[in-house]
């Protein structure tokens, strides 16, 4: 009876080692995943605009858009004014304007290193257009009562025409 009892033990002793063990490779995996996602996480926040790209390391899954500017399923795009400020944002901000998506799409406008080069808006038009992109993203969704979209007197004759040639 005792050594029935024993190779019980010894299964039961097993089976819990065998556990533990996997537990452990479980934890180091979310671990690592856990490292990825901070890596990730730092280079996510791209400046609006400057010249600084952002910096992005090689996702390992395929299925991920790539987190630079690199790419067709790039996260972020590049639109340069007529002065060649650079205002970088999300592409799906981008991509409000059929006009905007058309051009990064377009064989030798931005789809090579997703930028666009507007030569005819000045920056100050352009960053006010940017920021009307993710206005109208936060707020869209939202009910109640939103925030005014405040626009100088002195800027809202090129701002209307920019949202009509982008169709915003």
């Amino acid at each position: 009876m005792s050594s029935a009892d024993g190779n019980g033990n010894n299964e039961e002793r097993e089976a819990t080692e065998e556990i533990q063990k996997l537990k452990l490779e479980k934890g180091e995996q979310e671990k690592e995943e856990k490292e990825e996602e901070k890596k990730d996480d730092s280079n996510k926040e791209a400046p609006e605009e400057g010249n600084k790209e952002p910096t992005t390391s090689k996702p390992k899954r395929q299925k991920r858009k790539n987190r630079g500017l690199n790419g067709a399923n790039s996260l972020y795009v590049k639109l340069v004014s007529r002065d060649e400020h650079e205002f970088i944002i999300r592409r799906e901000l981008a991509e409000k304007s059929r006009v905007l998506k058309n051009m990064l799409r377009c064989p030798g406008g931005g789809s090579s290193n997703n930028t666009v080069y507007l030569h005819m808006i000045p920056s100050g038009v352009l960053q006010k257009m940017c920021n009307y992109l993710m206005y109208q993203k936060q707020y869209l969704k939202k009910q109640g009562e939103i925030e005014e979209f405040e626009i100088k007197p002195e800027d809202a004759l090129d701002l209307m025409y920019v949202a009509g040639f982008f169709e915003i």
